[in-house]
């Protein structure tokens, strides 16, 4: 499988693993762990230890215990643990929808997409630049010139990479559940191997690295 390809799947997961818990531990929209198993190993070996520790948190915590986490990280009430949103980490004066937001919505729009008026979203909120990134990365390992490669090494080192960074630390440090600190580590983890991915060969390209 192609590189980017690979790392598209991952960044999918990692979306999804940010997402409020009960979404994709319950109910028939339950996750398949399994179906990115092989995707997280190809991409980075020690990631997929982690990824198989979070895997099995998940069996031994109570839903509404991780729901609980879930919010004081990322929702509130009250001061969040980790906060979700790029501007924050990246601006001074814990700065929502700064510059730095307006900056990630314009490579958005580069790329032909937008968030609806309407919509709740944050354009910098981690799951969303996940996606994002899947999106990216999956147009180039199909070898589709719309959206342009040349937007993922601006928003890779400019918006993703300091974020999630501290995002990472954040969550290893303040969460609650081994769920959560767990998945800091994969962030972690993820953004070292996307450091390597700025100069990606197109698809058909030999992308030994």
């Amino acid at each position: 499988m192609d590189k980017a390809q690979i790392l598209s799947e991952v960044c999918h997961l990692m979306a999804v693993l940010f997402y409020d818990p009960e979404e994709f531990l319950a109910g028939e929209e339950r996750m398949v762990w399994s179906e990115y198993h092989n995707a997280v190993a190809a991409a980075d070996p020690p990631m997929v230890e982690v990824y198989r520790a979070l895997q099995q948190a998940t069996t031994t915590v109570d839903l509404t215990v991780l729901r609980v986490d879930y919010a004081a990280l990322f929702v509130g009430p009250g001061e969040l643990r980790a906060c979700p949103y790029g501007s924050v980490h990246l601006e001074k004066g814990y700065q929502l929808y700064g510059e730095t937001t307006r900056g990630v919505a314009e490579l958005y729009a580069q790329a032909g997409l937008r968030l609806g008026a309407e919509s709740a979203t944050v354009p910098d909120h981690i799951a969303v630049e996940l996606e994002f990134l899947h999106f990216l990365l999956h147009r180039m390992a199909s070898g589709e010139t719309s959206p342009p490669a040349h937007l993922y090494p601006p928003f890779l080192q400019r918006f993703f990479q300091p974020f999630a960074r501290q995002l990472a630390d954040l969550l290893i440090r303040r969460a609650e559940t081994d769920f959560y600190r767990l998945l800091g580590r994969m962030l972690q983890r993820l953004t070292v191997v996307l450091a390597r991915t700025v100069d990606l060969p197109p698809a058909g390209a030999d992308s030994r690295s």
